[in-house]
């Protein structure tokens, strides 16, 4: 059985070779999540929100996998008869209860994204943003995300696409860059810190999940046009470079909606 938040949790063993990053100590609400990032916000929810209405409704067992502390929870709140919130941080969970709180139908879950305590087959639908930047270890992880997922259950996944304009053009000009954003190979920033190309990413999801639908989000994240153009100018443009520029891997993060095998 799955620990919930009324007992204490133990975390899984993460690969010797790849620490996971813990969040414990920083305040990632206050400190990453500030007014400057609304319009990354609104754009994961918008996205989140279309890939899900594209899944059979009612989705029965729902898991938010590297929750946080619940920013995207009003995203799906409504869709789901039992939502599971898991993150690897005791401090990122301990923030989405005081955020959301003790509702019947939610659960918190301190675990490791590549060994959970869930049995087979036990979630419907599993969400995950803003995690594979450290998870290194594809194969590993969805593996347990294919475990867990009930057959022609849904995963909608985030990638941090490496192969983004902004890196494109800095490498056309010339710029120092231990690698082409074009290679396939995966592009570490720290110890627990990656980008992916979606090519390579999608290789790894195609090996135990179907690809329905890939949405690239956050076309205008530059700190210049977020300080001079209005939100809802961004949003609505961005609406617009979604429906027409997906397909080209233009963006800093490229959302899949998947179906288990």
């Amino acid at each position: 059985m799955c620990k919930d938040s009324s007992m204490k949790a133990e975390k899984t063993q993460p690969p010797v070779d790849a620490p996971l990053s813990d969040y414990q100590g920083y305040d990632y609400q206050a400190e990453f999540w500030g007014s400057d990032r609304d319009y990354e916000h609104q754009c994961e929810v918008s996205v989140i929100q279309q890939l899900l209405s594209k899944v059979p409704q009612p989705i029965k067992r729902f898991m938010d996998a590297g929750c946080g502390f619940g920013r995207l929870y009003p995203a799906y709140a409504e869709k789901a008869d039992e939502i599971t919130m898991l993150d690897y941080s005791a401090d990122m969970l301990a923030g989405a209860k005081k955020a959301i709180g003790n509702a019947k139908n939610l659960r918190y879950l301190e675990a490791n994204l590549y060994e959970t305590p869930l049995e087979d087959e036990s979630i419907d639908v599993v969400i995950s943003v803003r995690t594979t930047h450290h998870l290194p270890d594809l194969d590993r992880l969805f593996k347990e995300l294919h475990r867990i997922i009930t057959p022609g259950g849904y995963l909608i996944i985030e990638c941090p696409n490496k192969r983004h304009i902004v890196n494109l053009f800095r490498y056309l000009c010339g710029s120092k860059t231990d690698q082409s954003p074009l290679d396939h190979s995966i592009l570490k920033h720290s110890d627990a810190f990656y980008n992916y190309h979606p090519k390579y990413f999608e290789k790894a999801v195609k090996q135990h999940f179907d690809i329905r639908k890939t949405v690239s989000t956050s076309f205008f994240r530059q700190r210049f046009l977020k300080r001079f153009v209005p939100l809802s100018i961004l949003l609505a443009a961005e609406e617009t470079c979604r429906s027409l520029f997906s397909r080209f891997y233009l963006t800093p993060s490229q959302f899949y909606l998947c179906r288990r095998r």
